[in-house]
């Protein structure tokens, strides 16, 4: 477009992507404009809304003596008459969000400053982390409840074959029944039950992973079921059970 009365000489390095551009019609508009934003917010700013910018066309509107919205819509547009009055307004709205949107995030990257390549870095990896703990928790969960559901049948021989080799080395499966009769069967069925935590204990020789379940039972309700695991041939496999 062509500019009558430019402002200065200018080397600007810098890029920006908008799906819009607004044109003021001379020098003393963007002066209005930005003095208006100084008085209102002052260096503090870090966005603009619609209703803000709208107080801003009512500078306009004051200083020039017309409608503000003929500084705010193309100028071909201004010489066309109450025909176009309906298009002036949805493009001067339209506008007025455009450099809301355009402010906020201005605004926003002056605040907060750039992201280095570094800072990104760490975000993905916290984020990768993240997962996977979650991946590593829902199999340590899955592990458990599959044994667990062997108890609850009171398969002795078959939950003492799934558990790890910590647990069976000390143990023996008329052992295993025998202490699972006292401590286990007076609860009667399971009704439910829930993960509620998970943590990795630091313990010889390896540490591991403790997954809690609260639970309810035909006899008991709120039960604590504290399921222990190691990582032994590449799955997790129960080395202890506790009832509380």
């Amino acid at each position: 477009a062509n500019c009558t009365e430019p402002l200065g000489q200018f080397v600007n390095d810098n890029i920006m992507m908008t799906n819009a551009v607004i044109c003021l019609s001379d020098g003393q508009s963007l002066d209005i404009v930005a003095k208006s934003v100084k008085k209102q917010w002052g260096s503090s700013v870090r966005s603009i809304d619609v209703a803000a910018l709208q107080s801003i066309e009512t500078e306009l509107r004051d200083a020039s003596g017309e409608s503000a919205s003929q500084y705010l819509q193309p100028s071909s547009d201004r010489h066309s008459g109450g025909s176009n009055a309906a298009r002036r307004s949805a493009w001067l709205f339209g506008g007025l969000l455009a450099m809301s949107i355009i402010a906020s995030l201005l605004f926003a990257a002056l605040g907060s400053g750039s992201v280095s390549v570094g800072e990104a870095d760490a975000a993905a990896r916290t984020a990768q982390a993240a997962a996977d703990q979650t991946q590593s928790e829902q199999a340590q969960e899955t592990a458990a409840r599959a044994w667990l559901t062997l108890v609850d049948k009171q398969d002795w021989k078959a939950s003492f074959a799934a558990a790890g080799k910590a647990f069976r080395a000390p143990n023996t499966v008329e052992g295993w029944q025998a202490a699972s009769e006292l401590a286990r069967v007076p609860l009667g069925n399971v009704l439910s039950r829930k993960a509620i935590a998970f943590e990795h204990v630091n313990a010889p020789p390896r540490g591991y992973q403790l997954v809690q379940f609260q639970s309810d039972f035909d006899q008991r309700k709120g039960v604590i079921e504290s399921v222990t695991l190691e990582h032994e041939d590449g799955t997790w496999r129960v080395v202890g059970y506790f009832i509380r």
